[in-house]
């Protein structure tokens, strides 16, 4: 077929300059990226450094091994936290060898960070793009007829060719002919390849081939509140942070975490769990079960039920050396009431939701005020009143009846640590609303947790350097999982 037919609808390849080459290096993903990257920033930025990206982008694979190349979740993560200067901050090495030293810059320049995100599979969602005027990068298995196509021709074969390998190009077009649909796309193979760097490929030749597409989206002002959703509180915590390193000083107010499912853990979350352990203790932090423990004692529960959380800790905590300032449980636990007796806050919220009349819109708060019908306190007058912070970090939190009888739970922090504590905090908090839910016969609904000032703690014993590491490696072992 042969493109002097083709009714071209968009072609906005004018806006890139001149196709580069990757050479023999399995850079064609940073590529694919920085140019549509630049592109996403506009104001003539200019080519951004593909060395840069692909740096980072190793960083975040297990393997860490620049002569394999790097997946989607690892160059989208490096690109919205690391960023990219402009090509001569570092510019492309087409010849590094496996044993030549290989480090970024101190001084790159000026850093354009951005937000590269999956879309559908769909060659209609793809259009959509191009009509805007977004160029989106395809990843994609090539065949034979891919790699040197005739020139004023559409590339087309049968979807039965055989894969010869993986490749990543960019759509910045697409045109009609006999009422099918062709797609302009910018290689990295340089000037020599189709025309001057383009080809155009039949939908029939792309649609089965494609295995992810993405576009850069850019946020021109920011969110009053930023919410980060996942399913679990590790890969919650680990998007919070790559949120976090993008910030100024590694801070935020008014950060919120939405968890689907707090007590999940799978099986590589553990091993990843596992490595911010190690990373604590040689750190001399504690480690996360204990931050957990402070919320709730999940190993008293596991032994002994609800009488191992509502005695057995209580009687254990008072022989231990722990000041009380930081420790929730206690504080949920043993509290004064207004005829001066000693309450279990905990025992009389669950009291509560087990008489809730029927089809009740359940609401039951764990708050910072005195004790009524609904709050019951976290905050002690006598331990607290004189404190620079007369506060505890963890604030407020609420139960809710969420449909299907799932029991929700909000939270508040004044102050949030998201090195040290953050992850330990929401694994407690999860271990806490299981055991409510459970003990009042209900589901376990959604964690959200509201951080009115997040930051990523540097005085854990771990340098911003040494945390960032950490937080890439523990995306590779997840990314790997995928």
């Amino acid at each position: 077929m042969s493109i002097s037919s083709l009714a071209i609808t968009v072609d906005f390849s004018a806006d890139f300059g001149a196709a580069r080459s990757q050479g023999r290096r399995p850079t064609c993903l940073a590529f694919a990226a920085s140019d549509c990257h630049a592109h996403a920033v506009g104001n003539g930025c200019g080519e951004l450094s593909v060395e840069f990206a692909f740096y980072h982008a190793v960083e975040r694979m297990v393997a860490k091994d620049r002569s394999t190349g790097v997946n989607f979740g690892a160059i989208s993560t490096a690109l919205g936290v690391d960023g990219q200067p402009n090509e001569e901050g570092w510019p492309y090495i087409p010849d590094l060898g496996p044993a030549d030293d290989w480090s970024p810059p101190v001084d790159p320049g000026d850093i354009f960070h951005g937000k590269l995100g999956r879309m559908s599979l769909d060659l209609g969602s793809v259009r959509d793009e191009l009509d805007k005027g977004i160029p989106v990068l395809l990843i994609m298995d090539v065949s034979k007829s891919f790699f040197q196509p005739a020139a004023g021709r559409i590339i087309n074969a049968a979807s039965t060719e055989r894969a010869e390998g993986i490749h990543a190009v960019i759509a910045v077009g697409y045109g009609h002919l006999e009422n099918a649909a062709s797609y302009l796309v910018r290689n990295s193979w340089g000037e020599k390849w189709g025309s001057n760097g383009y080809a155009w490929l039949h939908e029939d030749y792309l649609e089965p081939r494609i295995r992810v597409a993405g576009v850069f989206s850019q946020e021109v002002q920011e969110d009053i509140v930023k919410t980060i959703e996942a399913s679990t509180a590790t890969t919650v915590w680990l998007a919070a942070m790559d949120y976090l390193f993008t910030q100024k000083d590694e801070e935020r107010y008014n950060l919120t975490l939405a968890i689907a499912e707090p007590t999940v853990i799978t099986p590589t979350e553990k091993d990843v769990l596992d490595v911010i352990d190690a990373a604590l203790l040689k750190a001399k932090r504690s480690p996360l079960a204990t931050v957990a423990g402070t919320i709730f004692p999940a190993n008293h529960y596991l032994r002994s039920g609800s009488e191992g959380v509502y005695e057995d800790f209580p009687d254990d905590f008072a022989f231990a050396d722990t000041p009380p300032w930081g420790t929730y449980a206690m504080r949920m636990l043993r509290m004064v009431g207004r005829e001066g007796t000693t309450i279990n806050p905990l025992e009389e919220l669950v009291k509560k939701i087990k008489k809730r009349p029927n089809n009740e819109r359940l609401f039951y708060e764990m708050n910072v005020s005195e004790l009524n019908d609904f709050d019951l306190p976290i905050y002690r007058t006598a331990l607290d009143y004189k404190r620079r912070m007369p506060q505890p970090c963890l604030s407020h939190l609420s139960f809710k009846l969420f449909p299907e009888n799932k029991l929700g739970l909000a939270v508040m922090y004044r102050s949030h640590y998201y090195t040290e504590r953050a992850l330990g905090n929401l694994l407690g908090l999860g271990q806490l609303q299981y055991f409510v839910a459970t003990e009042t016969g209900l589901g376990v609904g959604p964690l959200v947790c509201h951080s009115t000032h997040a930051r990523v703690d540097t005085h854990t014993g771990m340098g911003l350097t040494e945390i960032k590491a950490l937080v890439s490696k523990c995306r590779a072992m997840l990314e790997e999982e995928d």
